[in-house]
Formats: C-alpha cells, sequence, structure tokens
C-alpha cells in the first residue's frame, strides 16, 4: 500500500551564495568545521506503491525502473574481488537487456563501462533525499578512471549514468527505497555538495524539498527484483536524475529483518539525441 511519511532534506541557506556546501570525513585539528551542511524531515508526503503496476515505469519517462533477476549463486557480498568478477558482468547484461530498444533507436550499440569503484559493495541505508553524482561529480569521476582520453570517450556523446539497485535480503520488510519521478525535479531543487575524503572530492547532489515531487517505492521488493535509476544523463530530456532515499514504514511491528542492498553504478555512452 501506499505511504504517508517524512522524508529528510537538504536546509537553504544563504550561506551557500558565499560558501560551498562541503562535508569534510578525514580528521580535523581542533577548531575546524568538518562541514556547513544542515537537514531537516519535510512534511508529510504520499510515497506511492509500485506494487502492481510495474511496467508503467520506464527509464524513459520516469528515470526509474524495476526488472526481474536472479540473484547470483555463491558471491561474497563482502569481498568486492568477488563481486566484482562474479556479479558486475550480470549487472551489465542487464542493464544492456533493458536499455536494448532504447540505444537500437538511436542507431548504435553502446559502450558499456563500469565507473561504481567505491559502490561496489553492500550498502546501509541513506535516509537523505539525494542524486549520486552531480554533472560535475560525473565527469570528474571519468576522469579519475580515464585520464587524458576521458575528453575524448565522452566527446560527441550521450553519457549517462545509472544505478543498478537490488536487496540481498529475501524480502525488503522496512526501510525500502524511495525514488523521485525524475519529471517532478527541478534543477533549482539540487544543490551541489563537495564531499572531502583524503584521495578525491565527491561532488554530489543534495535536496531542497519541493511540493511538486512524486516519490514511489516497490513494497515488499525482493532480492530476485532489480530496481535501476538515472544518476545523470547529458541529454536535453525531461527526467535526468532521480533523486532518492530510505524511508521507515509506519506501524511495522518490532524484530524486522534489516534491510541489505547492494548497488553499481554504470556509464553508458551513446550517440547524442539529434
Amino acid at each position: 500500500m501506499d505511504e504517508t511519511t517524512c522524508l529528510w532534506y537538504m536546509v537553504p541557506s544563504p550561506l551557500y551564495a558565499k560558501e560551498k556546501p562541503y562535508h569534510i570525513f578525514e580528521p580535523l585539528p581542533p577548531g575546524f568545521k568538518a562541514g556547513n551542511l544542515a537537514f531537516e524531515p519535510g512534511p508529510p508526503q504520499n510515497i506511492t506503491n509500485a506494487r502492481g503496476r510495474i511496467a508503467e515505469y520506464t527509464l524513459q519517462e520516469n528515470g526509474f525502473a524495476f526488472g526481474t533477476r536472479s540473484l547470483p549463486d555463491h558471491v561474497n557480498w563482502d569481498n568486492e574481488a568477488e563481486i566484482s568478477a562474479k556479479y558486475i558482468p550480470d549487472v551489465k547484461e542487464f542493464l544492456s537487456e533493458m536499455l536494448s530498444p532504447h540505444l537500437r533507436k538511436a542507431g548504435s550499440k553502446n559502450v558499456l563501462q563500469d565507473p561504481s569503484g567505491d559502490r561496489m559493495v553492500k550498502i546501509s541505508p541513506a535516509f537523505i533525499v539525494h542524486v549520486d553524482q552531480s554533472p560535475a561529480g560525473v565527469l570528474d569521476r571519468i576522469r579519475r578512471l580515464y585520464g587524458r582520453l576521458a575528453d575524448e570517450l565522452i566527446q560527441g556523446r550521450r553519457v549517462q549514468v545509472f544505478t543498478v539497485w537490488r536487496p540481498l535480503v529475501d524480502v525488503v520488510e522496512d526501510l525500502p527505497l524511495a525514488l523521485c519521478d525524475g519529471r517532478t525535479v527541478r534543477q533549482t531543487d539540487l544543490v551541489e555538495v563537495e564531499f572531502v575524503n583524503s584521495d578525491c572530492v565527491r561532488r554530489s547532489y543534495m535536496v531542497q524539498h519541493s511540493k511538486d515531487f512524486q516519490f514511489h517505492y516497490l513494497g515488499r521488493m525482493t532480492k530476485n527484483e532489480v530496481c535501476v535509476f538515472k544518476v545523470f544523463d547529458s541529454a536535453d530530456v525531461d527526467c535526468k536524475w532521480v533523486p532518492h532515499a530510505a524511508f521507515e514504514h509506519t506501524n511495522l511491528p518490532g524484530g524486522l529483518s534489516p534491510r541489505e542492498s547492494i548497488e553499481v553504478r554504470l556509464l553508458v555512452l551513446s550517440p547524442e539525441i539529434g
């Protein structure tokens, strides 16, 4: 059934007109601020359950879609090497199949690579509405991966980044993933934030609340069901990215199994839309 809940959003601040929003994950000397971000729950909003009408959602129209795919056996989900060897090839094949009608229409077989790196691991639920990479963050990541070849690789091409997300438990009883219909998101709803680690700066979008947002989730999602959603699309389309967050079900008994999931981000390059 549908849910009514309060999702967490970034708090607007005049400070960001003169100071970049940021958070530093490394230890700092006394007196130095780790960041200037603030978050608060938004007003109650409806989260529509997609169960029973999965086919209505598409990557082109909504920015996200659902599919079925058996979870590969005998994978140690705490081992990145095993995930890379045994799971990533299956994810690439699944996404290629999901995109294939659209790619045939574009007139080219796509180049499909994996820029996910640090995301090929089990993840904990994230409760603040966000987009994993800003456009600048996508370009940063491509340049870190491909170096001097990066600009040549993407020149004249449509650049898309997708997240392939699925549970690792039999059934998600609580903390499902809420996905915002990309057509209801405006550029002004998004704030680029810099997350600083010792090895790099990651640029992502945090999201400020809008009454126009329309969120959806797949109730009691199983480990053989997969959600794919847009992180970025360079094309001039209505749906360029999908803000998302986990949320708690209302009126559920205690003692439910904790949610475990895995996500992989994939880079897709294709001819530009004419």
